[in-house]
């Protein structure tokens, strides 16, 4: 079952923790963040949006059902062999997907890129995808 939360919280420790964040800095992009020294098992920064498409974002030269729009795209078609790994784990074991953004109570209004990825997968395979913790 694939879950996904923010990587600053704990969760079911048998649970595969992977982060999905592209880089794990302070706001600075160099910086090393080390409030998350520990708190995942894998990286998969792959499965981050491109770096051009966070650029656009967060300079507003796009909007986010144009970032949705992207990553999704990237999802599909550049990241495709990561998506199908991914899969590939979550048919055997419990994976949760980690990024720093947090839990809104209104999944639906989360901004986030891993909710983007867990609904791709949802569309791919629904009945491995659990709720956004």
């Amino acid at each position: 079952m694939l879950y996904s939360g923010c990587i600053l919280r704990n969760y079911d420790p048998s649970w595969l923790r992977i982060s999905i964040m592209s880089r794990h800095t302070l706001n600075d992009g160099v910086t090393p963040d080390i409030r998350l020294e520990g708190m995942f098992a894998e990286h998969w920064p792959q499965l981050g949006p491109p770096s051009t498409l966070i650029g656009q974002y967060l300079r507003k030269e796009i909007s986010w059902y144009n970032f949705d729009r992207g990553y999704s795209s990237y999802l599909a078609t550049q990241a495709q062999a990561e998506v199908d790994q991914l899969m590939d784990k979550i048919a055997s074991e419990d994976v949760i997907v980690l990024c720093i953004e947090a839990e809104e109570l209104d999944v639906a209004k989360l901004k986030c890129h891993r909710r983007l990825l867990l609904e791709h997968i949802r569309r791919l395979t629904p009945d491995l995808v659990g709720p956004v913790r």
